[in-house]
């Protein structure tokens, strides 16, 4: 006798207030830790302090302005992004419900889905409010409230998920 097959996960979430600028700090952050930019940061920022020990020192404070500019950048641009987060899906009150199924979850909100199969996703990281998953080949974030992504449905995205908290 075959055991019984277990029933899909579903899970209803609503957009909070203020998710949408946390969305952004995470979206910004991210472009910030990637490897790239961080390993030029640092040879930007060495270069810099050599420029200041043995000279010239305009060289140096011109290296420590351009390394500044990005983070400046991100900042000032951070109330734009909250916006358009705000209106494409993370507006307070958006109603959101998630079906975990055996190869794929399906993401529905007002009268739309989007199927995605796990093997699609490459990380999932959990922050006390976000749930961020990045596909593979992709630089953009895939990003939905913590309630949505919930403990027993983390395991389904295999070893794009290692339990880190």
């Amino acid at each position: 006798m075959n055991a019984p097959a277990e029933q899909p996960l579903h899970v209803e979430a609503v957009i909070g207030d203020g998710l949408a600028r946390k969305a952004a700090i995470v979206v910004q952050r991210d472009r910030f830790v990637r490897p790239l930019t961080t390993i030029l940061l640092i040879i930007e920022l060495a270069l810099a302090v050599m420029f200041f020990v043995i000279g010239p020192i305009w060289a140096g404070i011109l290296l420590l302005a351009v390394a500044a500019i990005g983070p400046l950048v991100a900042y000032a641009t951070l109330g734009k992004l909250t916006t358009h987060l705000a209106a494409t899906g993370f507006a307070p009150g958006t109603q959101l419900a998630v079906d975990y199924l055996p190869d794929q979850f399906v993401l529905s909100t007002g009268g739309s889905s989007n199927a995605l199969d796990y093997a699609e996703i490459e990380r999932l990281r959990i922050t006390r409010s976000l749930a961020v998953l990045r596909r593979r080949n992709q630089k953009v974030l895939f990003l939905l409230p913590v309630e949505a992504v919930p403990a027993p449905a983390r395991p389904l995205f295999g070893d794009a998920y290692r339990g880190r908290a």
